[in-house]
């Protein structure tokens, strides 16, 4: 009997949590339709998501308030998030990027400051220099 009311409880729960989640996703795509990608919160919208519903905890709880002021509330609580989570997402992808980026040149700046690659690359330079002097 105790196996049966768990299994009850548990489905509401999950059916509480899939409604939620999917007023919070709905929401996303209807106004911010970039949300998902490198433009909007990309990588960290399943930190959002989780950000959203633990913000918006005491919201679903107050059954005070009707539906309508129920996602008012949780519209504009998603909307700051968003905001937050957009800019932190900017800062985390262009970090991601110059580290990535000096991860991959490591060696072309090590050997920069030695001076070996400038005196290489300036060579080159120097060679077309004069290409395009001959060239006219």
């Amino acid at each position: 009997m105790e196996a049966t009311e768990r299994k009850v409880i548990s489905l509401e729960y999950e059916n509480e949590f899939i409604e939620q989640y999917y007023e919070i996703i709905d929401f996303f795509s209807v106004s911010f339709p970039e949300w998902t990608t490198h433009s909007g919160v990309g990588s960290m919208s399943s930190e959002l998501i989780s950000a959203c519903r633990k913000a918006n905890e005491s919201i679903y709880e107050d059954k005070e308030l009707s539906k309508k002021e129920q996602l008012k509330r949780i519209y504009t609580n998603a909307i700051k998030l968003y905001k937050y989570f957009r800019e932190e997402y900017k800062l985390t992808f262009a970090q991601n990027c110059v580290d990535t980026f000096f991860d991959q040149h490591e060696d072309f700046y090590n050997n920069k400051v030695q001076g070996v690659t400038k005196k290489k690359y300036q060579n080159h330079v120097d060679s077309l220099r004069y290409k395009t002097v001959f060239n006219y």
